[in-house]
């Protein structure tokens, strides 16, 4: 907890690996608890957050979120907690996520008849639009602070 470790100490010091492995949930909520009252006010904030359970605000698009929204939400968070516009963007996230509903190449979902024979779902149903379903589909979303 005091000490900065990266990947080279994990590869060079098997202690390490083994503190780490023993990490556990008390372990994570007592120092949240002690985080919550560290002069880092980004620390301090992001820590009584989830011990208060304050929950970021998720807003889903399938469309990019624009740069704009991203600026304004920045500048309201450094305005609402007097803090600088770098650290207010620990608080704004705009990742993006992609999925496929199926992909036969990844995912085969085969039908068994009676009589023993195996085929393709894609094969076997002519009620199911496949195309639609292997569609890929990209979401953007927007993660930022919600004041309670």
């Amino acid at each position: 907890m005091y000490n900065h470790i990266g990947p080279e100490e994990f590869h060079n010091n098997p202690n390490c690996l083994e503190h780490f492995i023993q990490l556990d949930d008390n372990d994570i909520w007592t120092s949240l608890k002690v985080w919550g009252s560290h002069p880092d006010k980004v620390l301090s904030t992001l820590s009584n957050a989830i011990i208060n359970r304050n929950i970021f605000k998720v807003e889903i698009s399938t469309d990019p979120i624009s740069p704009e929204r991203k600026k304004e939400l920045t500048y309201h968070i450094s305005q609402k907690l007097n803090i600088s516009l770098k650290e207010a963007g620990y608080f704004v996230s705009t990742p993006s996520i992609e999925n496929h509903m199926y992909n036969p190449d990844d995912d085969s979902i085969d039908i068994i008849y009676p009589d023993g024979t195996i085929k393709n779902i894609a094969e076997a149903s002519d009620m199911l639009n496949f195309s639609m379903l292997s569609k890929k589909v990209k979401k953007h979303y927007i993660c930022y602070y919600r004041f309670a």
